[in-house]
């Protein structure tokens, strides 16, 4: 591995941020993820021991302190939490470069450090992929979601294997010699050519659904003098969705303004008959509140015949946002502190039963569900497609709301089963089971729409 001199390792890790915090951002230059692990490695590994694990946490807690700037919305000691939670993993890359014998040299290129690199940014990708905050949004090879070659060796290969090659086809390339440059390009070439000759095409399902988006910002979503316009625009999407001949009709996450729709006679009377009138199926998103003041995240499935059937609560939830990752009792001690006690107070669903739509099963995943691959792995042979309902009002641009659709691509490639997402005012589309996207709205379009899909 190459020997920086010293006045370029700002310039190499300066380098890996800029364009690492803009692949995740603008889906146009994805494959640029290709230069970012060479760009890290060659900087930090010219660093000594400790501080080059130092550096590398540095490095992961910047990032993720920008990108996840959203989080501002849910106070400052959220946006630190989830800085900290998700940057500090970036340790690991830096970590494995401490095995004996696996240290840079100025004079030849060291296959132990190739691996312990490449292993490293594997154990990155990997602990981003797991735990509380897991969940795909930085997993390296994400980058690669509107790649058609990629998409085809996803469900065989994962997120963390490809993260794997990823890694080493860059390092190779950006920081070896000729000889490893050109094994680089080979294994990339080869990669891209398996890819392109295993896609495949995914079997259609023959139904029409519509995609509701309301168009609220988080300002006006909660605002008392905007509820009737809101239900006025909720029946009015509704209604025209049915008359496109949408068999099943989606409401994005928690669209009802009024908490407590499900112990609201006046509430589900009126959207009962608005699905019995229309002759579809709905799924009314809302938030339940609980004797004890918390809240359910929940989607409700209402029938032709104005029947509420089913309701799903969610099940994963996203740290830091809907609740701050603690045991029960210090969680509650620390509520008593202002800043945090504005984190939403949410509980956990238990039950996830798929649902039909005539002969077929769906599964419904709400937000940050779509983001955690465990939760479609665990469901995906049971259902022949999924559902995602997702507020996507506090995130702020396009590039949190772009990885957020991104999270659908994947899933769908991974476990051959198409995707269909409704928004609030993020995005709004449908993917097949090969992770092609079929239909969605444009970029940065955050306004109000109903859009009738075929999956």
């Amino acid at each position: 591995m190459k020997k920086l001199p010293p006045h370029s390792l700002i310039g190499a890790l300066w380098l890996a941020f800029a364009l690492f915090t803009n692949y995740v951002a603008l889906n146009s230059i994805g494959p640029l993820v290709f230069i970012v692990p060479g760009a890290l490695a060659c900087g930090l590994f010219n660093l000594s021991g400790r501080i080059r694990i130092l550096a590398a946490m540095v490095w992961g807690v910047l990032f993720t302190a920008i990108f996840h700037r959203w989080a501002l919305s849910y106070g400052v000691p959220a946006w630190i939490g989830l800085s900290l939670a998700r940057g500090l993993p970036w340790g690991l890359l830096a970590a494995a470069s401490l095995i004996p014998g696996s240290k840079p040299s100025q004079k030849s290129f060291g296959w132990k450090a190739l691996l312990s690199a490449t292993l490293g940014y594997a154990l990155v990708c990997f602990a981003l992929l797991v735990g509380v905050t897991g969940n795909d949004w930085e997993s390296p090879a994400a980058a690669l979601a509107y790649q058609g070659w990629f998409l085809s060796t996803l469900p065989w290969l994962g997120l963390t294997l490809s993260s794997l090659l990823v890694g080493s086809i860059s390092i190779l390339i950006f920081c070896g010699p000729t000889r490893a440059r050109l094994a680089g390009v080979a294994l990339l070439a080869g990669w891209v050519g398996l890819g392109s000759l295993s896609a495949g095409s995914g079997r259609k399902l023959d139904k029409k659904i519509a995609l509701v988006q309301t168009g609220w910002s988080q300002e006006k979503k909660w605002d008392d003098k905007e509820r009737v316009q809101a239900v006025e625009r909720l029946v009015s999407l509704t209604t025209e969705g049915a008359e496109k001949g949408a068999q099943l009709i989606v409401w994005p996450e928690t669209a009802w303004p009024y908490r407590g729709m499900r112990r609201r006679f006046s509430d589900t009377r009126k959207i009962g008959r608005l699905a019995r009138r229309l002759k579809v199926q709905l799924l009314a998103s809302s938030i339940e509140e609980t004797e004890d003041g918390h809240w359910y995240n929940s989607v409700s499935r209402i029938t032709s015949s104005g029947r509420f059937s089913h309701e799903y609560q969610k099940i994963r939830l996203a740290p830091f946002a809907e609740y701050i990752p603690l045991p029960p009792a210090m969680e509650q001690a620390l509520r008593k502190i202002p800043p945090l006690g504005r984190i939403s107070r949410y509980l956990p669903g238990q039950q996830d039963t798929p649902w039909e739509l005539e002969e077929l099963r769906y599964s419904v995943l709400i937000c940050f569900e779509s983001q955690v691959p465990w939760m479609v792995a665990k469901r995906h042979e049971e259902v022949d497609f999924f559902v995602v309902v997702t507020n996507d009002a506090p995130l702020f641009g396009n590039g949190p709301k772009e990885s957020h659709f991104r999270s659908a691509i994947l899933r769908a490639a991974q476990f051959q089963r198409p995707f269909v997402q409704a928004s609030n005012n993020g995005v709004t589309g449908v993917v097949d089971a090969n992770g092609r996207v079929v239909e969605r709205t444009p970029t940065g379009f955050d306004g109000p729409g109903v859009w009738v899909v075929e999956i």
